[in-house]
Order: C-alpha cells, then structure tokens, then sequence
C-alpha cells in the first residue's frame, strides 16, 4: 500500500520547477520556458559620468525592450572560486624555457590554486535568464504537441538571439547559454562542493516512456535532468539548511528599497567575503494594468483637490 511522505521526508527533485532541456531551452513545470546568456561585467570604475548615463540608459531600454510583458528576467552573480581553466591559461601565457622563471612560475600557479581551493580566489560570473509564456494556460506537467513544441522552441531562441543582440550592443560580451552550460549552472548552484571539481556532462533523455510501463519497471527509467542536478544530500532544520557539508543563510527582499539608487549600489553585497549566489528579479508589468493604475491614482488625486474647503491640518478627534 502506498504511502504518502511527509514534507521532510519528500524528493527534494520532485519539487523542483524544471522538466528539461531541450536545444538550449529550459522546459518549466508551469509551461513556460526559460533561456539564457552569460554576460561579461563591465568596470565602471573609470568611467565618466556621461558614459555612465549611457550605460545606465542602455540598461533601462533592456529592461523596457528585450524583456516581454509579463515576464520574468532574472540576474545571476555568481561568487564562485576561480575556474582552474583560467590558472592554466595564465600558465601558459607565463611558459618560459628558462629553468629558474618556470619553477616560479609553478609554484606560483600551485600557490593560486591552494588559494582558490581555500575559497579566497574567487571570480564573479553574471547570468541572465528571461522566461517566455505560452499563448494558452496550461495545466501543471501538461506536454506539449510536436507541432506545440517546434513553435515555443522558436519563439524562445528568438528571444534568447533578442537578449544577446542587446548586451552585446552594450558592450557585455555575451555568451548563450546552451544545454551543457545551462546544466552546468544548475549543477553548481544545487551542488555547492562541485565549485572545486568537475561538473559532469548533461545525459539528455533519448527515450521517453509511458507512466504505465515506468510504473511496472521503475529500473527502465532513464536518468532526468532534476535527478543528474540534484546530486547533494539535503538537510533542513528549523533553522538552518545544509547541503553537502555547507550550512546555507538565504536572505530574500520582496520589495525595492526606500530612497534612490546610484551607480555601484551592488557593490556592498559583492564585497561579501563569502562563495554566495546574488539573485535579482525584474517582472515586466503589463503596460494596460500599469496604465490603469497610474489612471486610477490620478482621478483619486484629482477628486482630492477638487474637494470643497480644501486641505487642512484639522484633525477630527472623534
């Protein structure tokens, strides 16, 4: 007889929003899909004030332009150690025939490379991702048709192309996200040990086979994506959660902050001496229901001023 399991004792995959991966496309549960590029981060510490105002603006027209309405753009920072492929590249930039220079050069890279392991070399990787909706409401886990998913590939690589035309204009340097880096992102950000070592290589499924036949022979069912992501042991507490052998603090703001914003803002929680993810969401409204309220609010303050007597500093103390 089955039995239901409780919230503790749950598959942490089963809960994860993700389906899989197809052409460099991420397949939600909720039906709407995801694409992505890896951006380069632009040093802003020498700039003028006038290229800072175009730089902010080119910002905002991502904002306003490349994101459709109702949608959901994410930004990803990554504080991650160093890659190792990176050291290796500044080893062979420093290649010497010269016995002296090459033995310094090696206990140099080896001297990095302890630091990078001890989490104190660390580089910041930029990742932007924007989802895209179906024309229709979807049921939860409902498939899509051939015809359905030809369509929606389409539609998504044209927003992904939308997205790298954009930053790349902007001087970004982007990079898109196909299906290795898009698993390897994930495998890093559910797997915080896999910073230091290799990240296997992402098995899409070849063979899709019906609930019926899986439910007989479970052992015929190929790995997923959320079960080759998911490769950590998961530990929650009341008040903590730890994965692997780290201890995780999560730090969520629902809201923007009180005040105005300036140029290098984020760079108080870069400065963090901590391996951590920074995550930051922009939803773009619908400009009707914007509209709307923005139309709403001024027939409200039109009706106020328009009230005979005018304004006053009285206060009805009943």
């Amino acid at each position: 007889m089955a039995q239901s399991l409780t919230r503790d004792e749950a598959s942490f995959a089963e809960q994860l929003p993700f389906h899989d991966i197809m052409d460099g496309v991420v397949f939600l549960n909720n039906g709407q899909v995801e694409v992505g590029v890896e951006i380069r981060s632009i040093n802003t510490l020498l700039l003028s004030s006038a290229e800072l105002d175009s730089l902010n603006a080119t910002l905002t027209n991502v904002l306003r332009h490349a994101v459709p309405q109702d949608e959901r753009m994410r930004l990803l920072i990554e504080a991650t150690p160093i890659r190792q492929s990176i050291l290796q590249r500044y080893q062979r930039g420093l290649d010497t025939d010269h016995p002296s220079a090459r033995l310094l050069t090696v206990n140099k890279v080896r001297s990095l490379d302890n630091t990078r392991k001890e989490g104190n070399l660390v580089e910041y990787r930029f990742y932007v991702t924007c989802t895209l909706s179906p024309q229709r409401k979807r049921k939860r886990t409902q498939s899509y048709s051939p015809a359905e998913m030809t369509k929606m590939l389409e539609k998504a690589h044209i927003l992904r192309n939308k997205l790298y035309t954009t930053f790349k204009d902007a001087g970004f340097a982007p990079i898109p996200l196909l299906n290795q880096g898009i698993f390897e992102t994930m495998y890093r950000w559910f797997n915080p040990d896999a910073r230091f070592g290799d990240i296997p290589d992402y098995e899409a499924p070849e063979v899709h086979l019906p609930k019926e036949v899986l439910k007989e022979m479970p052992h015929l069912a190929p790995p997923t994506l959320r079960s080759q992501v998911v490769n950590s042991d998961l530990i929650r507490r009341w008040n903590n959660l730890r994965v692997s052998d780290y201890y995780l603090q999560m730090l969520s703001m629902g809201s923007l902050p009180v005040g105005y914003t300036y140029t290098g803002l984020i760079g108080h929680l870069l400065s963090m001496p901590k391996l951590f993810w920074l995550c930051i969401d922009f939803c773009h409204e619908p400009y009707g229901k914007t509209v709307r309220a923005l139309m709403n609010q001024a027939r409200r303050l039109y009706s106020a001023t328009t009230m005979r007597g005018g304004f006053t500093d009285y206060s009805d103390p009943s």
